[in-house]
């Protein structure tokens, strides 16, 4: 499968959810969909016409950063209650971290690049279509064989 074909990163275009990316996990399917909406969102402030960021695009990311923390704790407290194997968590959970500390240093660096917005909405797009597609789609197949229950997602973060 190529994944780098249905990256929006050419021309900033919409980060739209599809069946493609459904893990037959309802609770992490909610998730996932939201940081597609709130990235989103991060696209369509970078794709606007004056490339202002501002304290809307602020908000965003914040927002953007506590939804992806709780999201992160949400599916790695099911992997532990699945019982995945512990080093296969520990890389999983290290992908999360490596996620907020890129997104976190991109943010402070914003002023060093020309579209800070673009560069932002590019890593996002192209992580969360990675990291759905390839880490969370196997592990949610372990996830379903282990039959663990899921309660539904919180989306109040």
């Amino acid at each position: 499968m190529n994944r780098l074909a249905e990256h929006p990163t050419s021309r900033l275009e919409p980060l739209k959810w599809s069946t493609r990316y459904e893990t037959g996990v309802p609770a992490l399917d909610a998730q996932h969909r939201r940081l597609f909406e709130i990235v989103e969102e991060v696209g369509a402030r970078a794709r606007g016409a004056d490339g202002r960021q501002g304290d809307a695009f602020e908000a965003i990311f914040d927002r953007l950063a506590d939804y992806a923390q709780f999201h992160f704790d949400y599916e790695e407290e099911l992997q532990a209650e699945a019982g995945l194997p512990e080093g296969e968590r520990r890389v999983h959970a290290e992908t999360h971290r490596a996620f907020i500390r890129e997104m976190q240093s991109l943010w402070v660096r914003r002023a060093d690049f020309e579209h800070a917005g673009e560069a932002l909405y590019r890593f996002l797009a192209v992580w969360l279509i990675d990291h759905v597609l390839g880490d969370d789609l196997g592990s949610a197949e372990e996830l379903r064989r282990a039959a663990v229950p899921t309660p539904p997602a919180d989306d109040a973060a």
